[in-house]
Formats: structure tokens, C-alpha cells, sequence
């Protein structure tokens, strides 16, 4: 078997492990003072701020991991065939919290 294969293989293997595991994945709200644009529909965009202070805050994302200043997430019902990972800076630019 070529390293090629054998790649494929590890991977197609992993998403599926994904897709099993996304419930379990621990739940976070983002909250951002501007609209992130994630595009997802099992990603929901709530306007929570007042006329004098914007703020959206974002639900229906689990963390899958924190890795080189950035936060991974997959969505609800995530999948391999129609599924989005959002990428976001672990900067002060988003507020995250996190629920189990």
C-alpha cells in the first residue's frame, strides 16, 4: 500500500469519527462586535446588541480544536459531504464560551 493510500484512507476514516463525535464536541457561543458571515445554515446569526452597541452572537458551533492562535469549529450536524469548518482567531476580536 502507498503512503498515498494509506493517507486517504486515515483521513476518511477520521472525518467519520467526526461526524460520530460532533454531539459530543463541547457547544460554544461566539460573540462578535461585526458580522462574522459564517456560511452555514446550521450556524444561526442573533443580533443581541442595543442601537448603541452592536454585537451578534452565533450558535450552533462545536469547538474541535485549538491550534496555532486559532479556534476550529464544525456545526451541528456536521458531515464529511456537507459540512463547513469554521476557522477563527483566539484573539479579543470574537468571545467565546463554551457549554457543555
Amino acid at each position: 500500500m502507498t503512503t498515498g493510500v494509506h493517507l486517504r484512507r486515515l483521513g476518511r476514516r477520521l472525518a467519520v469519527d467526526y461526524e460520530q463525535g460532533v454531539q459530543f464536541m463541547p457547544r460554544a457561543e461566539v460573540y462578535s462586535p461585526t458580522p462574522l458571515g459564517i456560511g452555514s445554515a446550521a450556524v444561526t446569526e442573533v443580533n443581541v446588541g442595543t442601537a448603541d452597541a452592536a454585537l451578534y452572537r452565533y450558535d450552533g458551533l462545536r469547538l474541535l480544536v485549538l491550534s496555532g492562535g486559532r479556534f476550529f469549529f464544525l456545526h451541528d450536524g456536521w458531515t464529511p459531504q456537507n459540512g463547513t469548518v469554521i476557522v477563527l482567531p483566539d484573539d479579543n476580536s470574537v468571545r467565546i464560551e463554551f457549554r457543555r
